[in-house]
């Protein structure tokens, strides 16, 4: 049972609350949540408290939603990341029992300065425009790495460039199998490694001639 803390009472008999419990967990604007799925098999929906009233005894809820990536158009891709989620402009409303608990959202760089992730913990890099299906910013806007230039996905397996380029790079892009990622010890592109080529036979023909 959720109970509330009444901030005002309008004359239309709402009341604007300042955040609620249930049990002994606190929610209050601006928190991320899970809302029961209506679906069997499907996990519980993310997202993100608007504004909470309190109509009749009923507390409400008004969220803004967050897709998960196969929620979107188009579906999941193979650099969308495990925990990734979109903040977007669709908005509903709930009744408080369908909250399943809270979660959290962070900026997909300060997640990635976490050394150890908690299971109800997700990232996000851009915002889902639900009616247009666009991102902002925009696909092509996002860090990308490797020749496939595909956005970054924390969940993926990545070799760094040990050369002037510092760019990263997916094993099987360079033609690496997981066993003989392991055994490498370092690692240059073939950008890298055609510009290492010419420095050294720049550096032979610069060599003067042995005087006999």
């Amino acid at each position: 049972m959720a109970s509330a803390k009444r901030q005002k009472r309008n004359n239309d008999a709402k009341s604007k609350l300042v955040g609620f419990k249930i049990g002994s967990e606190r929610f209050e604007v601006n928190h991320y949540i899970y809302v029961r799925s209506v679906e069997k098999n499907k996990p519980n929906y993310i997202g993100r408290i608007i504004d909470i009233e309190e109509e009749q005894d009923t507390v409400m809820l008004t969220l803004a939603w967050c897709y998960r990536p196969e929620e979107i158009k188009g579906g999941r891709r193979d650099f969308h990341g495990d925990r990734e989620v979109f903040p977007s402009n669709h908005m509903d409303k709930c009744t408080v029992d369908c909250v399943d608990g809270r979660c959290h959202v962070l900026a997909m760089k300060d997640y990635l300065k976490l050394s150890t992730i908690p299971a109800d913990l997700y990232y996000h890099r851009a915002f889902y425009d639900w009616k247009k299906h666009t991102f902002a910013p925009p696909v092509k806007e996002w860090e990308a790495y490797c020749s496939c230039k595909k956005p970054y996905n924390p969940d993926q397996t990545y070799i760094g460039c040990d050369g002037t380029c510092g760019n990263w790079f997916h094993p099987p892009c360079i033609g690496l199998s997981t066993s003989e990622l392991k055994k490498v010890d370092k690692f240059l592109c073939s950008t890298c490694e055609k510009k290492r080529r010419l420095m050294s036979i720049g550096e032979l023909m610069n060599v003067p001639a042995e005087v006999s």
